[in-house]
């Protein structure tokens, strides 16, 4: 126990420069990200009735030549799917047209249809609202005509049927907005973050003491347990860890769920520590390197900088067991995954300690 509290205490002491080198990543790939995103705006749009006034409406807005320069309009027959490319950055809005959407605008009734909206996209979110208000002003003004009443001729007339046109729109609106706004919580944030994390604890590795095995033998000589003090290292990594994580979502202002976001948190917080430990036992003075290699491909893996949708299938799902990508998928599956890896990593470096040994 008394090694476990020295190795914390010594790691306390590196917190401050942990920090502040994964702000510095941070901020690195918020630059990269905003330079290397694409200027279009990617819209799926998903209808729960089959019909082919969807083909109709599809074609009419893909033909339009403002949406040809500023949307990527993608029909999504699969809604799961159509979620998932929201939250890995794929897509920045998913509009889903519910059974019956245009009849009931032509009695009235007025069913929702649903945007939603990925949470990195506040530029879109603005252009959305700005061209809203502009179809209500240009609907009511274009309506006007309709309402003209033949009995009543006044200099007036033009006012009053215009006024009409809009309390007769407002009350047809009120009845049920035909659009809802759902903004889905990105996992991008927990990738980067992670990848920054990753990246960082380099300064752990390359302030560790090259003659840990030293240390380990004497401390197996004095009586004490090789996967204990394994166990401590991992142990006393992860609570570091898990407190820049903690640092990094306050930074980031993203939303923390105590309990669901916390658990995670932990269980990635767990996995590098236990990562670290068996890169230094494999790779010794070139683990540094190693940790690089895979910082690199957690990045081309994770949509930060070049999108996925650019890298081919057979890529992706030969990087599908990567923790960058269990992390994006977000899944519950996905961490109990991650804390397979945990145990498979700390076990294996405990017989690779015990193997020096003999």
């Amino acid at each position: 126990m008394k090694y476990f509290l020295l190795r914390l205490k010594s790691k306390f002491k590196i917190l401050p420069i942990l920090c502040a080198v994964m702000l510095i990543f941070m901020g690195s790939f918020y630059i990269l990200k905003n330079n290397f995103k694409a200027k279009k705006i990617n819209l799926s749009l998903h209808f729960e009735e089959q019909s082919n006034k969807n083909n109709l409406i599809l074609f009419l807005v893909k033909g339009t030549a403002s949406v040809k320069n500023a949307i990527n309009v993608k029909l999504e027959t699969n809604l799961e799917n159509a979620f998932s490319d929201l939250k890995n950055g794929k897509t920045d809005i998913l509009i889903n047209v519910p059974e019956n959407f245009y009849e009931s605008i032509i009695d009235g009734t007025n069913k929702s249809a649903t945007i939603y909206f990925s949470d990195s996209t506040e530029i879109v979110k603005g252009v959305f609202k700005s061209l809203s208000e502009s179809s209500v002003k240009m609907l009511s003004s274009a309506q006007a005509n309709i309402y003209i009443s033949d009995n009543i001729k006044d200099g007036k007339q033009g006012y009053r049927n215009e006024e009409l046109n809009k309390k007769l729109l407002s009350e047809s609106l009120n009845r049920e907005k035909l659009f809802k706004k759902v903004y889905i919580k990105s996992n991008v944030s927990m990738a980067e973050i992670y990848i920054s994390i990753l990246i960082s604890s380099i300064i752990i590795i390359a302030l560790r003491n090259t003659n840990y095995i030293n240390t380990y033998a004497y401390l197996k000589v004095r009586g004490n347990s090789i996967f204990k003090l394994n166990l401590y290292e991992v142990v006393s990594n992860t609570i570091i860890l898990f407190l820049i994580f903690i640092v990094s979502y306050n930074i980031a202002n993203k939303p923390l769920n105590m309990l669901t976001d916390s658990i995670k948190i932990l269980i990635i917080s767990a996995f590098i520590s236990a990562l670290l430990e068996l890169l230094l036992i494999l790779f010794k003075e070139s683990c540094i390197f190693a940790i690089l290699i895979i910082s690199i491909l957690s990045i081309l893996n994770s949509g930060i900088i070049i999108s996925r949708s650019i890298i081919p299938t057979y890529i992706i799902k030969a990087f599908s067991i990567m923790p960058i990508s269990l992390i994006l998928k977000d899944a519950p599956k996905s961490y109990i995954l991650i804390s397979a890896y945990t145990i498979c990593f700390m076990l294996f470096t405990n017989y690779l300690i015990r193997r020096n040994f003999e």
